[in-house]
């Protein structure tokens, strides 16, 4: 089960410039299926996420092509040695509540650790030991038409990746920081004209304006596991069918959810 950074990193870092765009950095995560990428500058100067992107549509009203990497990135880079212990990683993800850890030496970028790296390294080392249920937690929720700025606040303020989201109080689908990254700053709000006759026959044009809702970018493919499962199963589900979460499901009835954050927590107690 020892097992060092070097061990369980990808290698392949996706690099950009502090002063690439906004739009340019959200197409390299669209064509590259990557999720974060290290921003250097001669030298690391930052990494940006899909936690960015989405703060970044949270907060920003210009268009993503006139806003620079360097305006949204996380500029305190936390990061690993090679040889650094497993465990260690954890605990620096698990207490940072960050989901990225750049491999670092001596200036010398040699990989990154994702929490998918984690899950990996989880499914294969840790059998037997935990249930699904001892690690779940109770998700957040929202209903199917609070709108996408709800939810991308809503996973701010709670430093979440994604949310349930409810309708006739049973799960409808989830939404997740990449689902707002990758989608919301493409969408507006949709305008509908509504031609109202009046009593004198004269008609009256009124633009209604509908946001985008969380029912319009979730995903409504939910995958669940039980929650007597073990939680190696749990972790190779998540990387078998590329989620980062599972709800946790007893019969006909939701529990809670397991994510892949929750996985690295245990790996840090450990």
């Amino acid at each position: 089960m020892m097992a060092s950074a070097s061990d369980i990193m990808t290698k392949r870092v996706v690099v950009v410039n502090p002063n690439d765009s906004v739009a340019h950095l959200r197409n390299i995560f669209m064509k590259k299926k990557v999720s974060s990428a290290l921003v250097f500058d001669d030298r690391p100067v930052g990494i940006a996420t899909e936690k960015d992107l989405a703060q970044a549509f949270f907060e920003e009203r210009r268009p993503i092509d006139e806003i620079l990497v360097k305006s949204i990135m996380t500029k305190e880079i936390l990061s690993a040695e090679p040889d650094t212990d497993v465990r260690d990683v954890a605990k620096i993800m698990a207490n940072n509540r960050t989901a990225k850890i750049p491999v670092i030496s001596d200036g010398r970028i040699y990989g990154i650790i994702t929490k998918t790296d984690m899950a990996r390294h989880f499914s294969e080392n840790y059998r037997g030991l935990a249930s699904v249920e001892s690690l779940s937690k109770t998700p957040l929720t929202l209903r199917e038409f609070h709108t996408v700025f709800k939810a991308a606040r809503m996973m701010n303020l709670k430093n979440e990746g994604r949310i349930v989201v409810m309708r006739d109080n049973k799960p409808a689908g989830i939404i997740s920081e990449r689902d707002i990254s990758m989608a919301s700053f493409g969408m507006r709000p949709s305008e509908v004209m509504l031609i109202r006759k009046k009593k004198n026959g004269m008609a009256h044009r009124h633009i209604k304006v509908y946001p985008i809702t969380v029912g319009d970018l979730m995903r409504t493919n939910i995958e669940s596991i039980a929650g007597k499962e073990d939680a190696s199963k749990a972790a190779s589900k998540m990387l078998d069918r590329e989620v980062g979460s599972l709800l946790v499901k007893d019969g006909s009835e939701y529990g809670g959810i397991i994510t892949k954050r929750e996985l690295i927590k245990y790996i840090a107690k450990k």
